[in-house]
């Protein structure tokens, strides 16, 4: 993995997440959720989730308030990779993502995670969005 490789079309990054109620309440002590997607490959083109981390290399950390209302406009196409992390999203979280790594996707994982858009992950969140 190059160190040095920001964040960019049909890269395959790696996340570490933590999530609290508030950004002063996060407790970076505690293990994060890691969570890895291919970049860019979304059927509406990027997300705002993808927005924010673009251009951002190993070791960066970006901080996120979400209300239950743009949960799914912040995660789109990536919702059910996130879902995990958020759970409930009916109450406002704040979430810590820090990225631990960068590379270029493998073509077979571009494939899968192109396949994989548009589908539901039955995470139960009850919220009418298929998750």
């Amino acid at each position: 993995m190059d160190e040095s490789l920001g964040i960019d079309g049909l890269m395959k990054v790696s996340l570490d997440i933590w999530k609290a109620p508030s950004p002063a309440s996060v407790d970076l002590d505690q293990p994060p959720t890691p969570v890895t997607f291919i970049f860019g490959v979304g059927p509406g083109g990027l997300s705002e989730i993808e927005y924010t981390l673009a251009g951002k290399k190993k070791g960066d950390r970006v901080t996120l308030t979400l209300s239950p209302n743009t949960f799914h406009a912040i995660f789109a196409h990536l919702a059910c990779q996130f879902h995990g992390v958020a759970g409930d999203h009916s109450k406002p979280i704040s979430l810590v993502i820090q990225v631990t790594g960068v590379s270029r996707a493998e073509n077979r994982e571009v494939v899968k995670a192109m396949a994989g858009t548009g589908s539901s992950c039955s995470g139960g969140c009850d919220c009418g969005c298929g998750c």
